[in-house]
């Protein structure tokens, strides 16, 4: 997850006056490890964390959790 996705999730639990703590708990997750993954302290949210976190907030993964830029690879086959 980008640093930007990070702020954009700290402000979307800001606007909807949700501390970690709350999040944490829903997700089931400890507060600590949440604090510490949403500003980017030690390691970033899993795939499984990140599913979570959308499913509790309805949010969209797209928005929040992948990088928009990122170029698409193909697979090609060489022969």
């Amino acid at each position: 997850m980008s640093k930007e996705r990070h702020v954009k999730l700290r402000l979307l639990l800001e606007e909807r006056g949700l501390k970690h703590q709350e999040v944490a708990q829903m997700v089931g997750m400890k507060p600590s490890k949440f604090s510490q993954k949403i500003n980017r302290n030690k390691s970033d949210f899993t795939l499984k964390e990140a599913s979570l976190i959308c499913n509790v907030l309805d949010i969209s993964m797209d928005e929040y959790f992948f990088v928009q830029d990122v170029s698409k690879m193909r697979n090609e086959v060489q022969v």
